[in-house]
């Protein structure tokens, strides 16, 4: 019983102090995925996992766009290659973006390449 009461208290302690999560800035980003198609590098895999898992957690978020909620929906087809082609190519004519997020970053590269859609979400609920 002492020892679950002192596990308790670690947890609760531990938990209680905030942890600071710093963002991949766009510049990063970019910079590791500068060498795709160059090896197998820790790079390429921290460019794809990132971009990867970025898809992965947006696609059927719902956002706010004017006054009404729509989902995100990526474009058939697309695939991780061809966002890490079309965030490079936007990087590349925006260095003005490499201090902000990497989500920033993708957001407006995939938006100006019209990768993405967003479908008011009534209607997002019965096509998708």
């Amino acid at each position: 019983m002492k020892m679950l009461l002192a596990v308790l208290i670690v947890t609760i302690v531990a938990l209680s102090f905030p942890i600071q999560v710093s963002a991949i800035t766009a510049g990063e980003l970019k910079q590791y995925c500068t060498n795709n198609g160059k090896g197998a590098t820790l790079e390429n895999a921290l460019c794809f996992g990132y971009i990867q898992g970025w898809m992965d957690g947006t696609v059927g978020m719902s956002i706010p766009i004017g006054n009404k909620m729509s989902t995100v929906f990526f474009e058939d087809n697309v695939t991780v290659g061809q966002i890490v082609d079309v965030y490079l190519k936007y990087m590349n004519n925006h260095p003005e973006y490499e201090n902000k997020t990497a989500h920033f970053g993708l957001i407006y590269a995939i938006t100006n390449a019209k990768l993405v859609k967003f479908i008011p979400v009534a209607e997002a609920s019965q096509t998708h």
